[in-house]
């Protein structure tokens, strides 16, 4: 019955040929779309928030350092919520949820025209325990959680548009 196996496989991997797919990162860490990901100057971002996503950005976009002569400036702005779940009948919250919400505009460095834009949020629920320490120490966890989902969400999104040809680029100009 191995055959079997071996034979699904090959009919599902023609499949997947046949229907036009392509993975998103040809060429890994030094294909075009890295290489393309790489030449992103990262503006700073505001609060400590603001660099933590930008240190998580940095991480995803330009593993091996931001280029002096980036062509693409990516400007992030972040901002955070809170929100009380589960709630006592002495109307105090044991659970919470952590909000964190990003604009990002791409421009051309050359020109300064905006190339693409997008937000991208994250929901991260945390406990709020009884000893306060405690509860700082969730709430930050759920912080780091939301805010490397949203780097994840962003380097996806740019990934995708630079998977584009440049007549569709053209097309995506908000």
């Amino acid at each position: 019955m191995w055959w079997y196996r071996i034979a699904t496989g090959l009919v599902a991997a023609a499949m997947v040929a046949a229907c036009g797919f392509q993975p998103l990162y040809v060429g890994g860490k030094s294909g075009p779309i890295a290489t393309e990901l790489g030449s992103i100057k990262i503006d700073r971002i505001a609060d400590r928030m603001g660099q933590q996503l930008r240190n998580e950005l940095l991480d995803k976009l330009t593993p091996y350092g931001q280029q002096a002569s980036a062509k693409y400036g990516l400007k992030v702005t972040v901002s955070e919520g809170r929100s009380g779940l589960a709630v006592k009948k002495s109307e105090i919250a044991t659970r919470a949820n952590l909000q964190v919400n990003a604009t990002f505009f791409l421009t051309d460095r050359a020109s300064a025209r905006r190339l693409f834009s997008g937000t991208s949020r994250s929901v991260a629920s945390f406990n709020i325990l009884s000893s306060s320490f405690s509860s700082l120490i969730t709430e930050k966890d759920a912080r780091d959680r939301a805010i490397r989902e949203v780097a994840s969400d962003i380097q996806s999104r740019l990934s995708a548009y630079f998977q584009l040809s440049p007549e569709a680029r053209r097309q995506a100009l908000p």
